[in-house]
């Protein structure tokens, strides 16, 4: 069991040019209870159940269960059936962010999305280095939050939608090759549709595949890891598609002799694949251009 709590300072948005639009300040509060217990029924089965509660300043209070039931059907096999709802409150984007109702505006009220979620997962170790995972989901989402034109001023707002309904499966594979390489490949086909027109929900790809190679090297001071995925195409606001798209990113980072001290690099998009996102509400373009070779150094010390 525990207890959190969030206090957000500072706020602030603003939208201006040569005329301010927006000048928002604001500043929230949050806190959240929860608790959680496992039951076992024997060595082989044992049940998990936990609850919380959150309050937001700006939201609806939210009470949300958690249960699953765990079976170890072997040594090798597990089987997990899990129930469990959750929410998102709406951010102060969402709730307050407008440019003098020129072309958007801040909605009268926001309701916070919840979503139920039902999965069921198997999980087996072929070899002691090498596991596999495939998991079957269905999810129901009430009040997804989205940008929709007024139909009284013509004006963008966030607001409401009824349900969004979403299914699939995932199947991962984790191991380790020869020389300490690790390795992982996942494939996810998700079908996400309007819970009251059943049609396919813009911006959500069916297919995505990702691939993924972790190389040590120096004596294990450094790491190179090489990782590519593929995404189908997704619908946009106005019917259209963007094409599929294979990315390949890679990484190097590098533990140095000083404790806390790290240092990573690497390129993202390495082929310069040329592809696009769809655009949302407030966007001009109905597909937007992603960016293409990207090179990037970071630095970091903790203590």
């Amino acid at each position: 069991y525990g207890i959190e709590w969030q206090y957000n300072q500072r706020q602030d948005q603003s939208n201006y040019d040569e005329d301010v639009y927006m000048y928002e300040i604001h500043h929230s509060n949050a806190y959240g209870l929860y608790m959680q217990d496992e039951f076992k029924l024997n060595d082989s089965l044992s049940f998990i159940a936990g609850l919380r509660f959150d309050e937001y300043e700006d939201s609806e209070s939210s009470l949300n269960p958690r249960l699953a039931a765990i079976w170890n059907i072997s040594d090798a096999s597990t089987l997990k059936l899990l129930y469990g709802t959750a929410f998102r409150a709406p951010n102060v984007y969402e709730l307050f962010s407008h440019d003098g109702d020129y072309s958007y505006k801040a909605p009268q009220s926001l309701d916070p999305e919840t979503i139920t979620t039902y999965e069921a997962v198997l999980e087996h170790r072929f070899h002691k280095d090498w596991r596999g995972t495939v998991s079957l989901f269905h999810y129901e989402i009430e009040d997804l939050i989205l940008q929709q034109v007024d139909p009284d001023d013509d004006l963008l707002v966030f607001d409401n939608l009824g349900s969004v309904k979403s299914q699939g499966v995932t199947c991962e594979l984790h191991g380790q090759l020869p020389n300490a390489l690790k390795t992982s490949l996942s494939y996810s086909y998700v079908d996400t549709c309007d819970g009251d027109t059943d049609r396919w929900m813009p911006n959500s790809p069916h297919h995505m595949i990702k691939a993924k190679v972790l190389a040590p090297l120096f004596d294990k001071r450094c790491y190179l890891a090489a990782e590519t995925r593929y995404e189908s195409k997704r619908r946009t606001l106005t019917d259209n598609a963007t094409d599929d798209a294979i990315i390949t990113d890679l990484t190097l980072t590098f533990d140095s002799p000083i404790d806390g001290l790290n240092l990573t690099g690497g390129v993202r998009n390495l082929f310069n694949v040329a592809y696009t996102h769809p655009g949302s509400g407030e966007h001009l373009q109905d597909e937007i251009p992603q960016d293409g070779v990207t090179y990037f150094l970071s630095l970091s010390y903790s203590f």
